[in-house]
């Protein structure tokens, strides 16, 4: 494949333009491993941080510079307890299993979560949003996301193979996993209009891109790229403008919106777990403080036991 043609988000780092020999080293030691292209390009982007925030090449880097450059992560950065995770874990992995340093500071930093509820939006806040929504080509996207409670990297790269009347094949999807998810019958009728406007032979959301042809279905439909995701983040954005929504939220909004919508609607939580593609049960617990209407229920059923015995 022509290297112009493909998109940067794409292209492995071991194709990048190394600063210093070390990195370019340590794109090769991330490839050995058996692990998906994102993760390669999110660690060999935290030890260009690295380098970037000393200025100089990070195999010349001491313990202690590594330890202050966590600390500065945590009390001025301020970054999300799974960030830094990320960046103490590329950070062993370059200076332990490639350098092969003996370093003890990995035995002491410890990094916790502060777990916080997601927003989730009403079902009247869902419809008021996704209905602000003018363009066809981001509506359709966004509805199916909170239909299926999908996340935006695996809604935009939906073939036409992961398609059948009453599911969803996600496939590849966060690490590296299959799922199936039900699809309802009105959503399956609006992919198959959507598809018909511009078919696509791979892709259900294919980028219009810019080229000669003034046919955005003509390009669509000759498309070799899903579409792209910020426009889709744009567009949900001036939506919850245009709503008048004061809530903070985004695409992934609707996807928490789905669980927890589901879950009052008493979906068991085993199921959903299998809907959301979590790894972990412990991930979708997190809904059962978002579903007021399961609460109320339980509140009406402690009043039942309270007078059976009374």
């Amino acid at each position: 494949m022509n290297k112009n043609n493909v998109c940067k988000k794409d292209l492995n780092p071991l194709s990048y333009k190394h600063k210093y020999a070390s990195l370019q080293e340590f794109s090769g030691h991330l490839n050995l491993k058996d692990v998906r292209l994102r993760t390669v390009q999110s660690y060999y982007r935290q030890m260009r941080l690295v380098s970037e925030h000393f200025g100089a090449n990070p195999a010349t880097l001491s313990q202690k510079r590594i330890r202050d450059y966590i600390l500065y992560l945590k009390h001025e950065k301020r970054w999300a307890g799974s960030s830094i995770r990320q960046a103490i874990a590329s950070c062993r992995m370059f200076y332990c299993e490639m350098l092969g340093k003996g370093w003890k500071l990995w035995d002491v930093v410890r990094v916790r979560d502060n777990q916080r509820l997601p927003v989730v939006l009403s079902l009247e806040e869902v419809r008021t949003v996704l209905g602000a929504v003018k363009l066809l080509r981001h509506r359709t996207p966004l509805r199916l996301i909170y239909c299926c409670g999908l996340r935006l990297n695996e809604c935009v790269h939906l073939t036409v193979d992961d398609i059948e009347p009453t599911r969803l094949s996600i496939r590849d999807g966060k690490g590296g996993k299959d799922r199936c998810i039900p699809l309802p019958g009105s959503i399956y009728q609006e992919l198959r209009y959507y598809w018909s406007q511009h078919r696509n032979a791979k892709w259900i959301f294919p980028t219009a891109g810019r080229g000669l042809c003034p046919d955005a279905r003509k390009r669509m439909g000759s498309s070799a790229h899903p579409f792209g995701k910020g426009s889709l983040q744009k567009a949900f954005r001036d939506a919850v403008v245009l709503s008048g929504l004061r809530k903070k939220a985004s695409i992934h909004t609707l996807r928490h919106s789905y669980a927890t919508h589901l879950l009052a609607l008493g979906v068991n939580i085993r199921q959903l777990q299998l809907y959301l593609g979590h790894e972990d049960i412990v991930t979708t617990t997190l809904y059962t403080h978002l579903t007021p209407f399961g609460e109320h229920k339980s509140f009406e059923h402690i009043e039942t036991i309270a007078r059976m015995i009374s």
